[in-house]
């Protein structure tokens, strides 16, 4: 099914027994109807994670319809045993979907980073770091400059286009294991770039492990970039 982003966001929300209920329909008899009434009332946790990716319409639908998705295949896995909402635990199903459908968009997707105007040169740099240094709510996954002189102590990918260094970049984050990828997510690609202290927070874990895990992810994306066939001069 699908509905606009008003329709989404003007949906009544379901009450936790008419939610479970839903959900068992679903489960048990494959009651279409149910499972209409449990994507109206969170369809607009699709539109929200969606709208974090880009703010093109047609790439924007396109990432809707995936988060869509998430939201069967979340109602299809639910434990209705487990003292959680729905809402939550589809929340990273709908995540998952985004990201692999990232992949398949051709076109650039507009993450957030900081760039110059690089319609006028072919030359980019692009640096991918695992040690960012500076205040945890200023980190950046990708600093692209545009330059015709590159700096040597940056990383550099020479003569590569920047929409396909971006579509590369998402496709490995695609390929991230879940908690991996979350993690750079909720990191480097949030509008608002959570702290350490709050990822942790949200995992149960420590801090100093949540920086082992966004180390380890950054290893993994330029394995993958490397894998690929981009050749960084430089890996910090």
């Amino acid at each position: 099914m699908w509905m606009t982003q008003s329709a989404a966001f003007g949906a009544a929300l379901l009450e936790p027994d008419e939610e479970q209920a839903a959900i068992v329909r679903w489960q048990r008899f494959e009651d279409r109807d149910a499972l209409e009434i449990l994507m109206r009332a969170h369809a607009r946790l699709a539109w929200s994670q969606a709208r974090r990716w880009t703010d093109n319409p047609t790439h924007l639908e396109d990432l809707v319809a995936a988060g869509m998705i998430g939201l069967v295949r979340a109602a299809s896995n639910f434990d209705l045993t487990r003292d959680v909402r729905y809402a939550t635990y589809a929340t990273w199903w709908v995540r998952n979907e985004i990201a692999t459908a990232l992949s398949r968009v051709r076109t650039v997707i507009d993450i957030p980073f900081r760039s110059r105007d690089a319609a006028s040169t072919d030359k980019t740099i692009i640096c991918v770091s695992g040690d960012a240094g500076g205040p945890d709510d200023e980190l950046g996954l990708l600093e692209s400059v545009a330059s015709e002189e590159p700096n040597p102590e940056e990383c550099v990918l020479s003569q590569s286009s920047l929409s396909t260094m971006r579509n590369a970049l998402l496709t490995a984050l695609a390929d991230l294991p879940e908690r991996e990828a979350n993690v750079i997510y909720r990191r480097r690609l949030s509008e608002s770039g959570e702290s350490l202290s709050d990822i942790a927070a949200a995992f149960a874990i420590t801090p100093a492990q949540v920086r082992q895990v966004e180390t380890r992810a950054l290893s993994l994306l330029r394995d993958t970039l490397v894998a690929r066939g981009f050749s960084l001069s430089v890996l910090h």
